[in-house]
């Protein structure tokens, strides 16, 4: 019985232990913490940023849904909690995680001052493998942002400024306004972060240089500001080229305001902007029979735009995005300058309207879709002041007629959608859509009057011109294409220290039969140490054939229009003498390759990125790009090289002996291999080449650097490149012979943002430039080929063989903030006082009223920046710079912020 009882016992104790260990080992239960996010104002705030942190250790992320709402499973324990959102304060907080806890009511405080904050620990932050990290972009924000112009044309053309001092091509950069291309730039206020990318190696894009404009979100309270600007004459210094400084003025106005309409529901923000301005349209650098004309002459333009963007939240995981805007335009005095005079001036008027849609679905934590619509109208017209033939005298002076009335009318449609799957923590899957539909119709009588080239005013004095060109024909046409492109891109984050995309875009459209146009592309991140990473990618980008190209071919196809051409007319009426070339089997027309495909660019860089000491950054990056297949438009009916006619001689024989001039001409159109046909033949044909390398070395400054009371951030870079192609030949049937630096070459360039914060809330904004010279080609002047152009070059000298002036710039803004109200005291995130309890809500502060005064400054140092020479042997300006840049500009204004 003992021995029994002895059993059982041990039995018992064995069960125990066995429990205990089972116990031991049995994880504790998760617990959820949840919660929801809003403004001070009530209004739900989505795709907001939380992470729980234990220590400095990232524990788990998400973001609020379209409700504000977020919920994340965790063990209990004590954690530090952050919540961000653009334009309002970092809410930080430590909370303690248990079981069966009340969800979290977050308010979130909007930030009161309209510079960019420096967070504390942002000296800590290294380069990492995260694309987002890369500091091969330039960023904008904050005060960056606000030294940018407020006028819309110019802030486009600085920021094209700066894509074109770091990018890997002197090209374009598209513009992204957020996921749209194709919109109108945003107003400064309105922008929240600019990203300018020299490459993109992922397949959502297509590709070379980028400029992303993030505006700001529809959430918060109501707020609003209003600015104006004021500029008069004696506020700019003259011109360097101009004799005169004629009165200029201009009036700026502009107010935006916003806020929850139906809180957690719906926000609107509305804008409207007037620029009424007197501003030089263009130094006229000029030499007539009459003397040098040195003038600048003022274009006045009115410019107004309204506009309303908002939020709309239709459930927790549906959220749609829109904004709409009218502008209105009209300009006088347009298309003069340099050799043009002010009697050639266009009268421009015009309207357009867009509207943008975009719509994201949460369809569950791993999967979100947006899908994106815009539709965009556009209508102007260009009126010549003067009705009137054209006299062009190479070089020297470009009168009479502008020759230019147009009417058009465009719209476009857009859609897209992009899918993206996170399959796990460490895979990241997109996929996407995107279709354009353009609808343009014109109605262009450009040159029907006529236009005489003189190739010197010693001709042009004797009326001997070279030639006489006239267009006739059917100037309505409406032209349509829809162009179509699919992608898929995955990124991979292998460890820490690897991170791989990879992804393939196609993309076809009409008005090209070219289907074969699938691009991959591919891109690595290495973190070689802590605060060293190296990038490489490579890409194939495939170009859409332009809109107007098809345009051009349609219209001058001979049926619709066709160019008259008389060689060594009489004047002022060229049909009493010359060779004409006006019917339909001789008269100039335009076609196209049938093997015409569309151009692409192969495109790879390298990039070594790094961490220095107190928070200063660097990186230096190696870019290639070759350009295949890119449209050129070759005259296929050029008389073969060896044809020489010596126009000087036989345009000085013509008013004695015709039948020699006539003779001469003769002889060399027999050359052409069309011939009887002597007009030119336009083809179109994928048979141009580009090359182009670039380095590039940006530092980035430590965002609190100090020197003496003044606190400086910025970035500076420099880039080294080379750019050569064979855009144009005067030997039409050896391109190659052509290939040279391209007239877009400019071997040394560097630009830098640097941002000084003063005392008293003053701030100074700056953007400086330099950049070496680009080359230009050296011409005689005169058609010595009998190919009815004047760009041929003399005997030996080679394409863009010489080079123009480079030149620097400072652009800058200086502001003074004065604060209409005392600031509250700064809000404090509440600590829960127990184990379970919610987060205190922090104390809330709606935005402090205030004045910014400013003045902006364009090309403060007022030096003398030339932008060119003549290169054309018959010109009295041979060897001379023929234009400069405006005179230093300065621009007074005031911002009210509530």
């Amino acid at each position: 019985m003992g021995n029994r009882l002895r059993g059982l016992a041990s039995l018992g104790l064995q069960l125990l232990v066995f429990a205990s260990v089972l116990s031991a080992q049995t994880p504790a239960p998760s617990a959820i913490l949840a919660g929801v996010v809003s403004d001070p104002s009530g209004g739900r705030i989505a795709s907001a940023d939380v992470k729980v942190m234990s220590g400095t250790a990232l524990v788990k992320e998400t973001k609020t849904d379209g409700l504000g709402n977020f919920k994340l499973e965790l063990p209990p324990g004590s954690y530090v909690l952050e919540v961000s959102v653009v334009d309002f304060s970092l809410n930080r907080q430590p909370i303690r995680v248990v079981a069966n806890m009340p969800a979290l009511s977050i308010r979130m405080v909007v930030e009161t001052a309209n510079t960019t904050q420096l967070v504390e620990d942002e000296t800590k932050q290294r380069v990492t493998v995260d694309p987002d990290s890369t500091l091969t972009a330039t960023v904008l924000k904050g005060d960056a942002i606000n030294a940018l112009p407020d006028d819309d044309d110019l802030l486009l053309a600085q920021l094209q400024q700066i894509a074109g001092a770091g990018g890997s091509t002197n090209g374009s950069a598209t513009i992204v306004v957020d996921g749209f291309t194709g919109g109108r730039v945003p107003s400064r206020d309105q922008i929240q972060q600019i990203i300018i990318e020299t490459n993109s190696f992922s397949a959502e894009s297509n590709g070379g240089q980028r400029i992303q404009i993030i505006t700001k979100p529809g959430t918060g309270p109501w707020t609003g500001t209003m600015n104006a600007g004021y500029q008069n004459q004696t506020m700019n210094a003259r011109n360097p080229f101009d004799a005169n400084k004629p009165a200029r003025r201009m009036h700026i106005f502009q107010t935006t305001y916003g806020g929850p309409v139906i809180p957690g529901k719906l926000t609107l923000r509305m804008n409207a902007r007037s620029v009424q301005q007197e501003q030089e349209a263009g130094s006229i650098v000029a030499i007539t029979p009459a003397g040098p004309v040195n003038t600048g002459v003022f274009s006045p333009n009115i410019n107004r735009n309204v506009g309303l963007s908002g939020q709309l939240f239709l459930t927790k995981t549906q959220t749609f995005n829109f904004t709409g805007n009218y502008n209105t335009n009209a300009a006088k005095n347009q298309g003069i300058g340099g050799f043009t005079l002010q009697e050639r001036a266009l009268n421009f008027k015009g309207h357009n309207i867009n509207f943008q849609l975009s719509e994201r679905a949460i369809i569950n934590s791993k999967l979100t879709s947006e899908v994106r619509f815009a539709y965009f109208h556009n209508q102007n017209s260009l009126l010549p002041v003067t009705e009137a033939v054209g006299i062009n005298v190479l070089d020297a002076f470009y009168g009479g007629g502008a020759q230019n009335r147009t009417r058009r009318r465009n719209s476009n449609y857009n859609f897209g959608n992009t899918i993206r799957w996170a399959i796990r923590p460490s895979v990241n899957l997109q996929i996407g859509s995107d279709f354009t539909y353009t609808d343009a119709y014109s109605n262009s009588e450009t040159n029907y009057l006529g236009v005489f080239t003189f190739s010197s005013l010693a001709d042009f004095q004797a009326s001997h011109p070279v030639t006489f060109r006239q267009t006739t024909g059917n100037p309505l046409l409406i032209v349509r294409q829809l162009e179509g492109a699919a992608f898929i891109q995955a990124d991979w984050r292998v460890n820490n220290k690897l991170n791989i995309g990879a992804g393939a875009r196609y993309q076809a459209q009409t008005n090209l039969s070219d289907y074969n146009n699938i691009a991959p592309t591919f891109q690595v991140a290495y973190q070689l140490r802590k605060g060293t990473v190296v990038r490489a990618g490579a890409r194939l980008s495939y170009q859409t054939y332009n809109l107007g190209n098809t345009e051009q071919l349609i219209r001058q196809n001979g049926a619709n229009q066709i160019e008259t051409v008389i060689t060594n007319p009489s004047y002022p009426d060229p049909s009493l003498n010359g060779t004409v070339t006006a019917t339909a089997i001789n008269g100039s027309i335009r076609t196209r390759d049938p093997n015409l495909v569309a151009p692409y660019t192969f495109i790879s860089a390298w990039t070594l990125e790094q961490d220095l000491r107190k928070g200063w950054k660097f990186s230096t990056s190696f870019d290639v790009n070759r350009a295949v297949h890119l449209t050129r438009s070759r005259n296929i009916n050029a008389p073969y090289p060896g044809g020489s006619l010596d126009t000087d001689l036989f345009s000085r024989l013509n008013s004695l002996i015709p039948s020699i001039q006539l003779a001469a001409q003769a002889e060399v159109d027999s050359m052409r291999p069309f011939y009887p046909v002597v007009g030119n033949i336009y083809q179109y044909e994928s048979a141009g080449n580009a090359f182009s390398k670039n380095w590039n070395v940006k530092l980035y400054l430590p965002p609190k650097l100090k020197l003496y009371k003044f606190g400086v951030t910025g970035m500076i870079q420099y880039t080294l490149g080379w750019t050569d192609d064979d855009s144009s030949a005067v030997n039409q049937y050896d391109w190659r012979s052509e290939w040279a630096l391209a007239s877009s070459d400019t071997r040394h360039r560097m630009q830098g943002n640097l941002t000084l914060t003063a005392p008293w809330k003053i701030t100074a904004n700056l953007l400086l430039s330099a950049n070496s010279g680009r080359p230009y080609s050296i011409t005689t002047g005169r058609d010595d080929n009998g190919d009815q152009s004047t760009n041929d070059r003399p005997g030996g000298v080679s394409r863009n063989s010489a080079t123009g002036p480079g030149g620097y710039n400072i652009d800058g803004q200086f502001s003074k903030e004065v604060a209409l109200k005392k600031p509250p005291a700064p809000a404090r995130a509440g600590v829960p006082a127990a184990a379970g309890s919610a987060a205190a809500v922090p104390v809330t502060t709606a935005p402090v009223p205030k004045l910014v005064f400013l003045v902006q400054g364009r090309n403060i140092l007022n030096n003398t920046q030339l932008r060119g020479y003549s290169g054309v042997q018959t010109s009295p300006l041979f060897g001379k710079p023929t234009g400069t840049a405006p005179g230093r500009s300065l621009i007074t204004g005031v911002t009210m912020t509530w």
